[in-house]
């Protein structure tokens, strides 16, 4: 990836992410460049649990880079964002995006916080993925 790549990208996200955000978004998301870089993952998490279907949204080469770059800005620490999109996301969704997160992380973040019926659909629909 480019050097401007990753900055354009974090732009892209805040402002993707950020379709949920309210009133007063600008203390929350900055006011400048370097404040929405610096608070980037927390604009995520946030704006993901205030409006899941976001996610749903963005295309694959959408979600791979929107991992790259939340991966440099969390340290490759996905442990937050698999935790909220356990909380949050659909069984279908969550096959989806385990990829970009990592299947182990996603599965530890399903077992600790999904609702029950979530992980069971969840375990299912990776076990059809598996067979196909």
């Amino acid at each position: 990836m480019r050097p401007g790549r990753a900055a354009h990208l974090v732009a892209l996200f805040a402002s993707a992410f950020c379709i949920a955000s309210p009133a007063n978004a600008s203390s929350i998301l900055g006011n400048t460049p370097e404040q929405v870089h610096s608070r980037f993952t927390s604009i995520v998490e946030f704006n993901i649990q205030r409006e899941p279907a976001v996610v749903d949204r963005l295309t694959d080469q959408e979600l791979a880079d929107f991992a790259y770059v939340y991966g440099i800005r969390n340290s490759g620490d996905f442990d937050a964002l698999s935790r909220t999109f356990a909380r949050r996301l659909s069984p279908t969704s969550l096959v989806r995006l385990a990829p970009y997160v990592g299947a182990d992380n996603m599965r530890r973040a399903i077992e600790r916080y999904a609702e029950p019926t979530v992980a069971q659909s969840y375990e299912a629909l990776v076990s059809l993925k598996i067979q196909c």
